[in-house]
């Protein structure tokens, strides 16, 4: 029995622990990858689309009929685990909603909004869906980077 085995194998699996995939399934994260997780949308949601300043994330396990919220009184990004358990559901819901928190004049005008164009119609909406597909692919790359470096200690 070789000991270079042992060592590739360690190695291996350190790696798969932290490897995570657009088909990984949240619900299996734990609290610790979560967190890295979360932590690095952040980052490089703010690299890509703008810092904005003291934003936090609240996960919310109980089911919901959303997927995520802006809530602009608190800066928080709040997001229902359980709706979108699928990493990409989670990674677009969060770009979704990081793009709200950047949007300007998002607390004056969103209810109005809202009320004349409906939700789908909604300017707010459809800059932040726009956002989405334009940001995925490099945001969820840095992404990839960013967890695997929270996660190596």
């Amino acid at each position: 029995m070789g000991g270079w085995d042992y060592i590739t194998d360690c190695f291996t699996y350190y790696n798969f622990i932290y490897m995570i995939t657009l088909k990984t399934d949240i619900q299996n994260l734990t609290r610790k990858e979560m967190k890295a997780l979360n932590e690095s949308l952040v980052e490089a949601c703010a690299l890509y689309m703008g810092k904005k300043k003291g934003v936090k994330v609240r996960m919310i396990g109980r089911g919901n009929k959303y997927y995520g919220q802006y809530d602009y009184e608190g800066n928080i990004i709040k997001i229902w685990k359980k709706s979108c358990s699928g990493m990409l559901g989670y990674v677009r819901t969060f770009i979704h909603e990081y793009a709200h928190a950047k949007q300007k004049g998002l607390a004056k005008n969103y209810t109005a909004y809202h009320f004349k164009y409906g939700y789908w119609n909604n300017p707010y909406e459809v800059d932040a869906r726009k956002k989405e597909g334009e940001y995925r692919s490099p945001i969820w790359k840095e992404v990839k980077k960013l967890y695997k470096q929270k996660l190596d200690i």
